[in-house]
């Protein structure tokens, strides 16, 4: 795959929260593809173990993930960091929509919502609509 332009993601951390280790592969291979530097947790607790140690600029996490579900996960990760203010968007996946829904992620915060089968390149583009909208002024 050769990146489009348009998805430059060079300079951007992300965090891909997913206890799929395929999901984990393609998805991280392609960001890094399009430059971007990219951690990987297993659940929402080794996820926020890792932010204790790095800052990302955007997290992906999977909804459904054992030990803590990835609303549980940004939750505590908004009342560890107390990140009211500008906090880290946060972008939801799920392969369950009538359990999760849109709604739901909305109301507990997440800034973008994905339906799995969803394609690298779509994810890509969240990353980078995401990334962008924090830093409009």
């Amino acid at each position: 795959m050769k990146p489009m332009e348009e998805h430059n993601l060079a300079g951007i951390h992300v965090l891909l929260v997913d206890d799929n280790e395929d999901a984990l592969d393609i998805f991280g291979s392609y960001l890094r593809s399009l430059g971007a530097m990219v951690t990987v947790a297993r659940n929402g607790a080794e996820a926020l173990a890792r932010l204790t140690q790095l800052r990302a600029d955007v997290i992906v996490t999977d909804l459904s993930t054992p030990e803590m579900s990835g609303i549980e996960f940004l939750t505590r990760l908004r009342d560890y960091r107390g990140e009211d203010t500008q906090p880290t968007p946060v972008i939801a996946v799920t392969g369950f929509p009538d359990t999760f829904g849109p709604k739901l992620a909305e109301d507990t915060g997440f800034r973008a919502f994905l339906v799995k089968p969803v394609t690298p390149m779509r994810l890509a583009t969240e990353v980078r609509r995401m990334f962008d909208y924090m830093k409009v002024p």
